[in-house]
């Protein structure tokens, strides 16, 4: 196929300063579309195009590239996204770009949100924000979705932090699909194999730091593996105290002995004990609260299954292409 051809179908260059040096990448205008309007962050969409750009250079990755069919159609993964391309003389060609429904149930990307309580109900204020501007943040635990996050996390934080006014906080949510899939993903966290998700976080506890802003964390269970790992990276790649951070452990599945070796290494505070190895919410009020707040989750999920949602456009691409070249 020329870039006639191809111009015809629907393709144009990705960005005109990628034409000189290396395979030229051309994108569908659908996949074009996907990375402008449905990638929810900065750092989601960095990491995509940095990704794409890479493939002037080697479009056929021995860590991520799964040939697809006779031809070179070729598939590669990233997170909870999936790029469709195909090489031909020279040229790569992204026909589509979308979501990798086997990395997590609802699509979801993992990502900060921030969550109000307004009339003694927590929501979601806004999604996919870049920043922690709060003084309390929270990493939920196995089988998740994002509903039910929203809805457990806030019991965790008010349990671990008793007698405090909590009316907003910052959920990291790190998606999560099955009982075997949480506890794979556990295991890689615990044996410290890379994962991008180990390095998004030790960035957001440098940017914390670097603020000098207070921040109190509540983490649940595989969240606990997350938050440690997290800090080893920052120690390792970055290095410096994160004497701002304060952390309670929620049925962390550590070696507490070494967490708080590693805690004291970068300075960071337990709070009070620091941890709880049995459920806080094991009383019958609020586990009623719990399950009717996963009841109202689930219930939520349905509904909005038969609701197109509309999402805003925002033309990152370029934007971020500029970032990277």
């Amino acid at each position: 196929m020329n870039t006639l051809q191809a111009i015809s179908l629907g393709f144009s260059p990705l960005h005109p300063h990628l034409a000189y040096s290396g395979y030229a990448i051309f994108i569908h205008e659908q996949a074009l579309s996907f990375l402008n309007e449905r990638i929810q962050d900065n750092y989601s969409s960095l990491k995509l195009i940095k990704k794409i750009i890479a493939m002037r250079s080697n479009p056929r990755p021995w860590d991520g590239g799964i040939k697809v069919g006779s031809t070179d159609h070729r598939q590669l993964a990233i997170d909870g996204i999936w790029i469709n391309y195909f090489i031909d003389s020279g040229i790569v060609y992204i026909d589509s770009i979308f979501h990798n429904i086997n990395h997590n149930k609802n699509t979801e990307l993992a990502g900060l949100h921030h969550i109000v309580k307004e009339n003694g109900v927590w929501s979601i204020k806004q999604t996919y924000i870049n920043e922690i501007d709060t003084q309390y943040a929270a990493v939920n635990g196995a089988n998740n979705n994002r509903d039910m996050a929203v809805n457990i996390m806030p019991i965790q934080l008010e349990q671990a932090y008793k007698g405090e006014n909590i009316t907003e906080f910052t959920l990291f949510h790190n998606p999560t699909q099955c009982e075997f899939s949480d506890k794979y993903q556990s295991s890689k966290i615990k044996i410290s194999q890379p994962d991008s998700i180990i390095e998004r976080f030790s960035q957001l506890l440098h940017v914390v730091q670097q603020k000098q802003q207070d921040l109190k964390w509540v983490t649940h269970k595989q969240g606990c593996a997350l938050f440690m790992q997290a800090v080893k990276a920052h120690a390792r790649d970055i290095g410096g105290s994160l004497d701002k951070h304060t952390v309670f452990f929620q049925q962390p599945n550590l070696n507490v002995s070494q967490t708080k070796r590693d805690l004291r290494h970068s300075n960071i505070k337990l709070h009070k004990q620091g941890y709880t190895l049995h459920s806080l919410l094991h009383s019958k009020d609020k586990l009623q609260k719990l399950i009717k707040s996963c009841v109202n989750a689930i219930d939520s999920e349905i509904h909005s299954a038969d609701k197109k949602v509309a999402l805003s456009s925002t033309p990152l691409v370029k934007n971020m292409i500029r970032r990277v070249v």
